[in-house]
């Protein structure tokens, strides 16, 4: 089993994370970080993202805050509304 810790909002992990999505262009990618020094090392970035209550912070909604990040929810008079694209 694979061991999943969730990082402090700005630490170094955090910052080469984004680095990492961010260099290919990704709005949405898990990033698989190992110990490397005194730092650490990239080696996976995935597509297919979980979300649980492991990657949950203090009074808010990340997966409501992706979802809306990533236009599929609009939030209208403070409430989520699905967002449906027509084609």
């Amino acid at each position: 089993d694979r061991l999943r810790l969730a990082m402090a909002k700005q630490s170094a992990a955090s910052a080469l994370g984004i680095a990492a999505a961010a260099a290919i262009g990704a709005d949405l990618v898990g990033v698989d970080l190992l110990p490397a020094g005194d730092g650490y090392t990239v080696i996976e970035l995935n597509g297919a993202v979980d979300f649980d209550d492991l990657y949950s912070l203090a009074e808010r909604d990340v997966l409501r805050e992706a979802a809306v990040a990533l236009g599929l929810l609009r939030i209208r008079s403070g409430r989520a509304e699905p967002h449906v694209a027509h084609v």
